[in-house]
């Protein structure tokens, strides 16, 4: 889903997917995105430094994504594989996210 376009762009899907996500999910997102985006993070995302990354803001969270995409493309691969490890959370995003979802797992086989 977060490949296609027919959905929004991943920054903004993850953003929405961790609003939605209880704190262990959020820690788990968010140790993908920092993972990818390494020691520089904190200088790559403004207002990042110093900050509980449990606290961040979905707006943060977006642009923690953002960053991460840029320097690792295949953080997409990564968070896609957490999520479907947390279908309840992408059954929450919406019913065309895992509409799409599904259409992607159903091509694979």
């Amino acid at each position: 889903m977060f490949r296609s376009d027919q959905t929004p762009p991943f920054a903004q899907m993850v953003s929405s997917l961790f609003s939605q996500s209880d704190p262990n999910q959020r820690a788990g997102l968010l140790e993908r995105l920092l993972g990818s985006l390494g020691p520089a993070a904190a200088t790559l995302v403004p207002g990042l430094a110093g900050q509980n990354p449990s606290q961040l803001s979905p707006a943060q969270v977006q642009q923690v994504a953002v960053e991460a995409e840029k320097k690792d493309p295949s953080v997409v691969d990564k968070v896609s594989s957490f999520y479907a490890q947390h279908p309840g959370v992408v059954q929450a995003a919406g019913g065309l996210a895992l509409t799409i979802a599904l259409q992607h797992m159903m091509k694979r086989r």
